[in-house]
């Protein structure tokens, strides 16, 4: 029997899924118009109010720790949020990687991780969840090169 029909077969499964599906329509979810990458990714995009920039050093795919960088403002102002960071390959069935980001000062969040483990096109989903505010989630599209610099 597929997947998708145990899935809607069992009925603890398919509450599961009604509830995955309602909390992922719940969030906006912003998509970011353009690609970045290859090479040095510093982009910041405005959405629901915020501005949120992304870095992303070194953007390389492979088995290479990349530390992302976030830095979430509304009104000029820094955010206090739990920020994490999903990354998914489009191209691939895979599952999805996820990295929460620590606070390393007001409004500013970093992780590291070997996050982008081959080149390709991974989208980059940010989750920014301020205490007191809506969630708001963004989706970067990524170009990751080969991890050999230069």
């Amino acid at each position: 029997m597929p997947l998708v029909d145990r899935v809607h077969a069992h009925p603890i499964a398919r509450s599961a899924f009604v509830v995955l599906a309602a909390l992922t329509l719940a969030v906006p979810v912003a998509a970011h118009g353009s690609r970045v990458g290859p090479g040095r990714v510093q982009t910041t995009v405005a959405v629901a109010g915020y501005r949120v920039a992304l870095r992303i050093d070194p953007n390389l795919g492979g088995r290479i720790a990349s530390t992302f960088t976030v830095r979430c403002t509304r009104g000029g102002r820094p955010v206090a949020a739990t920020v994490t960071a999903g990354f998914s390959m489009p191209a691939m069935a895979m599952p999805p990687l996820s990295l929460r980001l620590r606070r390393v000062a007001p409004g500013v969040y970093r992780g590291t991780g070997v996050m982008l483990v081959m080149p390709g096109l991974w989208h980059i989903r940010l989750h920014i969840s301020p205490p007191a505010a809506p969630a708001v989630d963004l989706v970067i599209a990524d170009e990751a090169a080969l991890d050999t610099p230069g």
